[in-house]
């Protein structure tokens, strides 16, 4: 695991929304990390990441379950390096775009019946007490730029920023 401190939740700042986009950028099915280490090279069953909605500035965890443990290397380097072009590169505009719509439909999907709704209502409203932050929210993540994904890259992703943690079985 990888983990970043993150910026607390807010529907006014930019930073939160811009990072929930990197972790779909980043880890879904689509994302070039997912396709090279899940699988073409088969080295993790398990690879996910981003930050939790909190009042308080939560960790933006990055999880890696390694099939290989001679790849622990290998996985994390990929991971590094995958951020780190983030950090120079801006992302394509229609990626972007097609990245953001796809986050908008799969929340609208998962409205389908008054459960998911009443616990999508009342974990915002315990972040801000307010209904209307829904609505916000998604607004901001309608305004999430390339160059905000850069920036929230080169701000939160640092070496500085950064805990490692490795967990490994051991042989008895």
């Amino acid at each position: 695991m990888l983990a970043y401190h993150a910026p607390a939740f807010s529907d006014q700042e930019i930073d939160m929304p811009s990072l929930d986009v990197l972790s779909q950028l980043l880890f879904s099915q689509n994302a070039p990390l997912f396709q090279k280490l899940y699988l073409r090279d088969q080295v993790v069953d398990v690879l996910s990441g981003g930050a939790v909605d909190h009042r308080d500035p939560p960790l933006f965890e990055i999880i890696a379950r390694v099939t290989k443990p001679g790849q622990i290397d290998f996985v994390r380097n990929a991971i590094l390096t995958e951020i780190d072009r983030f950090k120079v590169e801006l992302i394509d505009d229609a990626l972007l775009a097609d990245t953001k719509s796809a986050m908008r439909y799969s929340f609208a999907r998962g409205l389908d019946s008054p459960g998911p709704i009443a616990e999508t209502l009342a974990h915002y409203l315990q972040l801000t007490g307010d209904i209307e932050t829904v609505n916000r929210i998604y607004r901001l993540y309608d305004l999430v730029t390339a160059d905000d994904i850069r920036r929230v890259v080169n701000t939160y992703f640092s070496d500085a920023n950064r805990t490692v943690v490795l967990l490994t079985e051991v042989d008895r």
